[in-house]
């Protein structure tokens, strides 16, 4: 999943200048990922990975890192 995740978000909702350089504990909110980035992400998160994110649950610390996407998203997949 982290692999599937990471790509998704550096090549498609990152400009290629920032997402070289970041990890997976890295903040996306500081590192440019706007509000038409995350309903993107949210949007690839329920088609990939077969989730319903509820929307109460689009908070920074939801989004905040690929780490942090990942936990969220897991969390999910198991309920």
């Amino acid at each position: 999943m982290r692999d599937i995740l990471r790509q998704f978000v550096f090549d498609q909702l990152l400009r290629p200048v920032n997402s070289h350089r970041l990890t997976d504990d890295d903040n996306l909110l500081e590192a440019g990922l706007d509000s038409i980035g995350v309903m993107r992400l949210i949007h690839f998160l329920e088609v990939q990975f077969d989730v319903r994110l509820p929307e109460k649950e689009v908070l920074p610390e939801n989004l905040e890192s690929i780490s942090a996407i990942e936990r969220w998203v897991r969390l999910h997949q198991s309920a």
